[in-house]
């Protein structure tokens, strides 16, 4: 491979991370079983259903922020090149 093709496979690549992570979000903050299951762990104890409140939390905060920053990082990346080109 040479050095452009090795470059378009890795933004690619990059660009599959960020709406993979994006598809984390979207089906974190729309999963029925997610919901349930912290519906019952409310019930449990408050301190575990704050736990797992948080976790899932930052679970959908990490995924949002990754891939939008990759998303538009790459994006500017590659019109800053073209622009360059010309």
């Amino acid at each position: 491979m040479n050095k452009i093709q090795l470059y378009n496979v890795k933004i690619i690549g990059l660009y599959f991370i960020g709406l993979l992570s994006l598809g984390i979000y979207f089906y974190i903050d729309s999963a029925v079983e997610i919901n349930a299951f912290l519906t019952k762990a409310d019930r449990v104890r408050s301190d575990w259903s704050l736990g797992f409140y948080t976790f899932f939390g930052f679970i959908k905060l990490v995924s949002l922020t990754v891939g939008i920053t990759i998303s538009l990082g790459l994006t500017f990346i590659i019109i800053r090149n073209r622009i360059k080109k010309k």
